[in-house]
């Protein structure tokens, strides 16, 4: 019945859609006419480089300067404009509109030197006389943002680290004390209020024309002829809420890997229930495929090749959690628990007990591996001196384990430990989990099934009594999690400081409300305890992005680890979905929806999901080799 609306509705819409006509069926999946050349893997690629897609969600503004407080806005607008940094195809940082930059001894002072001869342009693709990119023009964007009348979202970006940004904003210093500016027509310094280890990760200005910025001040970017372009594309077309159309910019810097030559958007209120059945007739190049209805495609021969995982991203990692501040009802019995998680062997055999792989599968059942984490910070997040993080010693025990951490012999040994020293102690068991979850998220509910009927098989019935209760939906975090309303529960930790360890220790730091480590009451958790602060305080300490700040984090973390405070379980960037692109070559700052869309083109056919791993694979190798490459 579904399936049939869905087809309705495109033949309702098809008129005001992309013409099709160039479209051709193979087993019943749209293809479009091929090049000659064969690709890796045996990927084709289209003769028409054109990138179509639909949306539902509207931009509110054309300055790409000022959206961070949208996604949306910022994803879409970062097609027509560049930053001083960007990133290779292997998310490393590479040079962008500066071609090289400087820094100095104690990491305060960045001087970044601006590319020569590159031109603004408008909607038409025209260059605009005498309009070349300057060092003045990121200058004119920092005094625009730190506006107040102009209530910027992005005023933080300057405030957090730049010298007498915040002051400025508040009116208590002039424009010349803020340290930020433009020294020759090329260079621009910037000078912090102290190191940042992430800064260059973190480095996302902008430009604008000083002298069109000006002009049209606060009506900057609300019309398509009052913004101009430096980026890949210029927005040629703007229909609000119908139709957009981005074109190759000829004046790019790198216009010659510019493969895709237009990308054009149109709007529909339904984007998310078309998009499976419009890609399948070839009408548009990408789709999500949703949990409702992803058993149906991959059941179905004409799809079914074709449904690959998502990239994973980092901005969300999960961990099952042990509350060591159990506040909930009486009935659970919070005093035996408090005994249980405060010994170390009860928390070591659920470390080794719990299999990860099975506890995904209600998740993602088709490429739970893509996802599954042995670290607190995920693999690939951060990188220094050609190493990876989690591949620093002594973490280098915990990452890249085969299953994950799962090792049922290690955890029934640790169970009959467990058993001893806590009957010893008065514990009675079995010991009750009170496993909550927030029935508002997909999957959790069968999840936390799953995750209870293993441990009770491995370890049998009469060592832990899993008790899975629904919380409340709207309010599952100020209920549950902040209140301690839990025993053993999956909770997740989102990155705060860009490609550097310290984004991942907020949940565990002092005073937070995730586990309530540092409300322990056992003397041998309170040490543990204590002993990872003073690592990560050491580390913290570090204010460079050295080998040396790697290290430390690395200590810290795999202290918790070691002592089984929490588990690892995996990373963001899950579900289904479908491209008739290879992403796996593109490069730059992510835009349109996290694509980085320059190197990338156009496939004939869509990707299947063999090749999606195989690329994948390719992807990783050269990723590494490029990290050894910095060494």
């Amino acid at each position: 019945m579904r399936k049939g609306i869905i087809i309705l509705l495109c033949l309702l819409i098809a008129g005001s859609l992309f013409a099709a006509g160039r479209t051709q069926q193979q087993g019943g999946m749209a293809t479009r006419p091929a090049t000659s050349e064969i690709g890796p893997h045996g990927i084709r690629y289209a003769v028409d480089q054109t990138l179509r897609r639909i949306y539902s969600t509207e931009v509110s503004n054309l300055r790409a300067f000022d959206n961070s407080i949208s996604a949306t806005d910022a994803d879409f607008n970062a097609l027509g404009q560049k930053g001083l940094i960007s990133r290779d195809r292997y998310d490393l940082l590479a040079p962008g509109l500066a071609e090289r930059w400087e820094i100095n001894a104690d990491e305060t002072v960045y001087t970044f030197h601006i590319r020569r001869g590159l031109q603004w342009v408008d909607h038409t693709k025209t260059p605009v006389p005498g309009a070349e990119l300057t060092a003045d023009d990121f200058v004119a964007v920092m005094e625009w943002v730190l506006d107040p009348t102009n209530l910027s979202g992005n005023a933080h970006q300057y405030n957090r680290y730049i010298q007498n940004a915040e002051q400025y904003y508040a009116g208590e210093v002039p424009l010349s004390a803020v340290g930020f500016r433009a020294i020759d027509r090329y260079t621009l310094q910037i000078t912090l209020n102290q190191p940042v280890p992430y800064f260059l990760q973190f480095v996302g200005f902008l430009p604008a024309y000083r002298p069109f910025l000006q002009q049209h001040y606060r009506t900057y970017g609300t019309e398509l002829n009052t913004v101009l372009f430096i980026g890949p594309y210029v927005l040629t077309e703007y229909q609000h809420s119908f139709r957009r159309v981005w074109e190759k910019n000829p004046y790019y810097f790198r216009a010659d890997q510019i493969h895709i030559e237009r990308i054009v958007d149109t709007y529909n209120a339904e984007a998310s229930l078309l998009a499976p059945e419009l890609f399948i007739r070839g009408e548009i190049d990408y789709a999500s495929v949703s949990a409702d209805i992803i058993d149906m495609w991959v059941q179905d021969p004409r799809t079914r090749d074709y449904v690959s995982p998502g990239r994973p991203n980092h901005l969300f990692q999960w961990y099952y959690m042990f509350n060591f501040w159990p506040q909930f009802d009486a009935r659970h019995q919070p005093s035996n628990w408090n005994l249980a998680v405060n010994n170390e062997a009860f928390r070591q055999s659920l470390f080794y007990g719990l299999n990860r792989l099975n506890a995904h599968l209600p998740v993602d059942p088709f490429n739970p591996e893509v996802y599954l984490q042995s670290t607190i910070t995920p693999v690939g997040y951060a990188n220094v001196g050609g190493v990876d993080y989690v591949d620093f010693a002594p973490l280098v025990e915990f990452s890249h384990h085969p299953t994950w951490g799962f090792d049922p012999q290690r955890a029934l040994a640790f169970r009959d430990q467990a058993i001893r020293e806590l009957t010893a102690q008065g514990a009675t068991f079995p010991i009750t989990l009170l496993m909550p979850y927030n029935p508002s998220t997909i999957s959790w509910g069968f999840e936390v099934q799953v995750v209870a009927q293993q441990l009770v098989e491995l370890f049998g019935p009469n060592y832990v009594r899993p008790v899975i209760e629904a919380g409340p939906t709207a309010t599952f975090l100020a209920e549950i999690r902040r209140e301690g309303n839990y025993a053993f529960m999956k909770g997740n930790n989102g990155g705060v400081a860009p490609e550097d360890p310290a984004a991942w220790v907020f949940a565990f730091q002092p005073g937070q409300n995730w586990n309530f480590m540092d409300l322990a009451t056992g003397a041998q958790t309170r040490a543990i305890y204590a002993r990872y602060v003073e690592l990560l305080r050491a580390a913290e300490a570090i204010p460079y992005r050295t080998v040396e700040r790697y290290a430390a984090f690395a200590a810290a973390e795999h202290h918790l680890l070691r002592h089984a405070m929490v588990i690892p379980y995996y990373t963001t960037g899950g579900g289904y979905h479908v491209y008739r692109y290879n992403f796996w070559d593109g490069f730059g700052n992510p835009s349109s929806g996290g694509l980085k869309i320059e190197g990338m083109r156009m496939l004939a056919a869509p990707m299947t999901a063999e090749q999606w791993r195989l690329l994948h694979a390719d992807w990783q190798v050269g990723r590494e080799a490029a990290l050894r490459a910095q060494r």
